[in-house]
C-alpha cells in the first residue's frame, strides 16, 4: 500500500493508536539504535573486570552531531551553485 493510499484510508482515531502503540513499543531508527546500544553493553560487560567497570546503556549510544543551520547566504550560495551546474544564469539584478 503506497503512503497517499494508505494517509486516504486511515481514521483519526487509527492513526491516534498507532501513536500510542509506537510510545509504547518503538519502532524505527531510534527503536533499532537502542537495541544495537543494548548489545554493544552486553559485549562490554562480558569482558569488564570489575562491575564498576560495566558501562551504562546511554553509554553505548551512538551520537550523533546536531546537525548545524545553515545561513541564508549559505542556502542562496548552494542554489546558486545547483542553477549554474544545470546550465542555467542568475540574475543578480546588477544588469
Amino acid at each position: 500500500m503506497t503512503v497517499e493510499k494508505l494517509l486516504t484510508t486511515i481514521t483519526a482515531r487509527e492513526l491516534t493508536e498507532w501513536r500510542a502503540y509506537d510510545s509504547i513499543q518503538p519502532f524505527g531508527d531510534e527503536r533499532a539504535d537502542l537495541r544495537a546500544a543494548s548489545i554493544r553493553q552486553a559485549v562490554i560487560a562480558v569482558h569488564a573486570k570489575k562491575k564498576s567497570d560495566q558501562p551504562k546503556l546511554a553509554d553505548c549510544m551512538l551520537k550523533f552531531e546536531a546537525k548545524k543551520k545553515q545561513t541564508a547566504l549559505q542556502i542562496e550560495q548552494i542554489l546558486k551553485g545547483f542553477v549554474k551546474a544545470k546550465g542555467g544564469k542568475i540574475n543578480d539584478g546588477n544588469s
